[in-house]
Order: structure tokens, then sequence, then C-alpha cells
């Protein structure tokens, strides 16, 4: 699953959310936030002979306030992966049979774009309703609280979707995209009140990420990890690195 959430991260808007459109505001008087980033994974399996799959992805997406309550967004990544597999006698036999390996590499170009409504506004309280089209088409929304202090806060967003390409062998067009169902929810701490610095821990669906985000008003540099993957025959890790402006 590991693999497919990477190759789906794009087009989320700003911080805490990883994959999917935050409700989070931006701070005062910030309209457009730029950021680029390039992630990497592997994940191991063996079922009947064995797999490994490495993937790499890179990109940029964008958010802009067209008014107070209208967020723009959009992404393009490109994602390439590097799969190998092993028939059940090469792993048996102690000297493998080389044409039953196999390796396939390729690459996969995404993008989209979408727009979110906010249509609940309290002093810690805000929600966004979310519309995304482009390698899927997606409809969903998303919470954010923060403490009184600006020390806390706690986000969640979900929206089923319908992919409208094929997500290599894992979804086919026209079924549920695999991040339609790959609800989010996470924890942020603030070690400055309303500051560009935070820690989040988060889940993704079931696989749990840990984002650390260091910056000022306007750059800021950002890493994801995943450390574990839960999954009946596999098991692999994931990491994020980001930068961005905001204006």
């Amino acid at each position: 699953m590991i693999l497919t959430l990477l190759s789906l991260a794009f087009g989320a808007d700003v911080f805490p959310s990883t994959f999917n459109p935050s409700a989070v505001q931006f701070s005062q008087g910030q309209r457009l936030q730029v950021e680029m980033d390039l992630g990497a994974m592997r994940s191991k399996g063996q079922f009947l002979g064995s797999w490994q799959s490495d993937d790499v992805v890179g990109g940029a997406r964008t958010a802009f306030d067209l008014t107070d309550s209208v967020r723009i967004t959009a992404g393009a990544h490109s994602w390439r992966r590097v799969r190998s597999s092993t028939s059940l006698c090469c792993v048996l036999d102690s000297r493998p049979d080389l044409t039953n390996s196999s390796v396939k590499d390729s690459t996969v170009l995404t993008a989209t774009a979408g727009v979110s409504v906010q249509w609940l506004k309290t002093p810690t309280v805000t929600s966004r309703a979310y519309l995304r089209v482009g390698s899927f088409v997606q409809l969903g929304a998303a919470v954010h609280w923060q403490s009184p202090t600006d020390r806390w806060g706690l986000d969640a967003s979900w929206g089923p979707g319908v992919s409208l390409q094929d997500e290599r062998q894992d979804v086919e067009r026209g079924q549920l995209a695999t991040v339609s169902y790959l609800p989010e929810v996470g924890w942020s701490w603030f070690p400055a009140p309303g500051g560009a610095t935070s820690v989040r821990l988060g889940l993704t669906a079931w696989t749990p990420t840990l984002t650390a985000r260091m910056g000022t008003e306007t750059v800021y540099a950002q890493l994801t990890a995943m450390p574990w993957v839960p999954g009946v025959f596999e098991r692999g890790a994931a990491g994020q690195v980001a930068v961005g402006v905001t204006l």
C-alpha cells in the first residue's frame, strides 16, 4: 500500500495533511504556497516466490487562496517503479533459474487540480469541502482544530473518488481510486505558538506517519517518514522530503 500512497501524494495543499487537502488556514496575510517534493520507498514480500519494489516519486504542488473561503490547488508528479520478482523454484533452488526471474521498470505521470470551500469557521475549528479532478476525481471534506494557545492541532480528511487512469496493476481505470479510501488523521505540536516549526504524528488509513517541519514565515523544509507498513505478505518503508515557499 505504501507504494500507492507515494504515487498519489500530489495535489494536496497546506500542512499538515500529507495526501488529502486540509482545512488548515493560511497565516495572516498569506495567499500562496508552492512546494517541491521527492519521495522514495522500498517494499518486499514473499508468497510462492518473492518480489521487491523500489519507487521514486517527485514533483510540485501549489495552493492559492482565491478568496477568504475559496482555495485552488494543483499538482503534478512523476512516479517511477522498478519491480523484480522471483518464482518459487528460484527461491528453493540453490542455483536459481534466471529465466524464472523478471524485472519491470516503468514510469507514470500524474496531475490533478482542485478547489476547496471553507464552510465552517470558528476561533478554533475550520472545515472545508473539496473537489479534485485529474488522474482521479475525488469529493471529500476536511476538518481542523487548533488549540486556543496555538500549541496543538488535530486534523482529519477523507473523500471517496474514482480513478480516471490506470494506477499500475493496483487499480484500473473506473475503479475506486486508492487515495479515496485512505482517510487521514493527525496530531500536531508547535514549539512556538502559531509558528512554522511543528511535529505531526499521523495515520493514513492504518499506516503511521511522522512529519517534521522547520521554517520561517516565507520558506520551510519538511520531512515525512513511514517507518512500517503492515500487510499480509509485504513489508516496507518510505520517506519524503519537501521544500516550499509561502507568499
